[in-house]
């Protein structure tokens, strides 16, 4: 659990860091993505519903599909200044740290 506190603490402030680089194209729908994701699985482990459970992961998974494929065209973009891609890079490597531990620890 300490390990998912500090994986989500630091997503928060991936999600933080990104918001500063909102005029670039992208960052903001992969901003908008993970926020989502983050406050599904929060739902997620605040019902005990199944019904609801199985809703609330296919949901995760749709915002975390969104947040990789804006991720990605953000670092594909040649227009992106080198700045944005070192923030966006270093954001990315922090979801998919985010995203191992919330499927092989929280949602199981």
């Amino acid at each position: 659990m300490k390990k998912l506190m500090t994986i989500m603490t630091l997503c928060l402030g991936m999600m933080i860091m990104m918001s500063s680089m909102s005029f670039a194209a992208g960052a903001d729908d992969a901003f908008a993505s993970m926020k989502t994701a983050r406050e599904k699985l929060v739902a997620l482990m605040d019902t005990a519903d199944k019904g609801t459970q199985s809703v609330l992961i296919k949901e995760i998974g749709e915002a975390s599909a969104a947040a990789d494929k804006s991720l990605d065209a953000l670092l594909a973009d040649a227009a992106t200044p080198e700045d944005v891609k070192t923030k966006a890079t270093e954001a990315k490597s922090v979801w998919t740290e985010f995203k191992q531990t919330r499927d092989a620890e929280v949602i199981p």
